[in-house]
């Protein structure tokens, strides 16, 4: 049975100031004292200066902005550099077009979505929704135009997290309350389910608040069991433990809320470490290979085809809890250096790229966001909003 607790002391979350707890959190400061690690030199607030990591041409290690050649500062429409108080993107803008109400408006009348955990969409371009609101099913599935297909779940779900379709195209979720894992088929019909209904633990039968789950294309299955224990846990294809690593802790191969499994191209596993503000990857049986620092609290993290890897993230884990999740970036990261290439102020719980360069978000906000190619260009200098106005009939929107 793998031993999931440490002898360290509960995590606290400390304030910006050094020495100081943040409200109702008591606990030691971060200035060379134990308790909350701070976050990567860079992402921490500062009183007196702008945060460099999340700046474009700042100079930083793995997996900070740094500028490029050819790189330039932002300008407005009529060619003028932006306004130095509006800081630039770090590395470059993430230039897409946002449909920022996906399936809002095209579900049965009277529902609505709760707080958006996850999507993704499948190989046949159908878009599976994970929501926790009392209006509608928890999983709702929409064609690419967001348009209602069909739903499922009401009986089954309390708490959705995760959400990821496999290459064989089964559809698993997480559910935290009941600290259980399912796989469906695409009319939602049970396949498998992982762990014991409303049982905590942290054996081979059991999860405490599973976060996420990931599949090789050898059929190997990977629960990242987050928020109650601090391990990823194996299981074969169909459903037998083959294993588990990782403790709490901040030392290589240990986690603080492993939130987002997923396996790379190369078969390797990546874990969003989000309370130790870190990305993580591992050989298929657990050994570490690589710590990827200075991206932040850590959300999710997602492969897009060709390998490009993509993650949701916040500065620090106060910050995307005081804001109830708004706020944060979308990083496009070097698949070698994981250097930010693009990135974009949004708030994103879930991200999934797919092979033709869209991206799907998932919004605690209760939205679904759906990035596709296109941008926006000034015709002779200005821009006719007017071109832009939501009609109900187009992808533009004027606010």
């Amino acid at each position: 049975m793998p031993a999931c607790r440490t002898g360290l002391p509960a995590t606290r979350i400390t304030s910006r100031e050094p020495g100081r707890a943040g409200p109702g959190r008591a606990g030691p400061g971060r200035a060379g004292r134990p308790g909350r690690a701070a976050p990567a030199p860079g992402w921490w607030p500062s009183r007196a200066e702008t945060h460099r990591t999340w700046q474009h041409g700042a100079v930083a290690p793995v997996g900070r902005a740094t500028a490029r050649p050819g790189d330039e500062m932002q300008s407005n429409i009529h060619g003028r550099p932006t306004d130095e108080r509006w800081q630039p993107h770090e590395g470059r803008q993430l230039q897409m077009r946002v449909d920022s109400r996906f399936g809002a408006d095209g579900m049965p009348e009277g529902w609505w979505f709760g707080r958006v955990s996850a999507v993704a969409e499948d190989a046949q371009g159908e878009v599976y929704v994970a929501h926790r609101g009392p209006a509608g099913d928890p999983i709702v599935v929409f064609d690419r135009q967001g348009r209602y297909l069909r739903s499922w779940g009401r009986d089954r779900f309390r708490l959705p997290h995760g959400l990821r379709i496999d290459p064989q195209g089964r559809i698993w979720t997480t559910d935290c309350d009941r600290h259980q894992v399912y796989a469906f088929d695409r009319e939602g019909r049970l396949l498998l389910t992982l762990g014991m209904e409303g049982v905590k633990g942290c054996d081979e039968r059991t999860f405490d608040m599973p976060t996420d789950t990931a599949v090789g294309h050898d059929g190997t299955i990977y629960v990242s069991d987050g928020y109650g224990n601090s391990r990823v846990v194996r299981f074969a294809s169909d459903g037998t433990y083959l294993g588990a690593w990782g403790v709490k802790g901040r030392e290589p191969g240990q986690f603080d809320t492993p939130h987002s499994v997923v396996v790379a191209p190369d078969g390797t596993i990546w874990i969003a470490d989000r309370h130790n503000h870190r990305l993580q990857q591992f050989t298929p049986d657990g050994g570490h290979l690589r710590t990827v620092e200075g991206l932040g609290a850590t959300q999710c993290i997602a492969f897009a085809p060709d390998g490009t890897p993509w993650i949701t993230s916040y500065r620090d884990v106060v910050e995307l809890i005081a804001c109830d999740s708004l706020g944060g970036r979308l990083f496009e990261l070097d698949p070698v250096s994981f250097e930010i290439r693009r990135s974009l102020d949004v708030n994103a719980h879930w991200v999934q790229a797919t092979a033709d360069g869209h991206l799907w978000l998932a919004c605690l906000a209760g939205t679904v966001t759906h990035l596709y190619p296109g941008w926006i260009l000034a015709k002779n200098g200005s821009i006719d909003e007017r071109e832009y106005l939501d009609r109900g009939d187009d992808d533009g929107a004027m606010g």
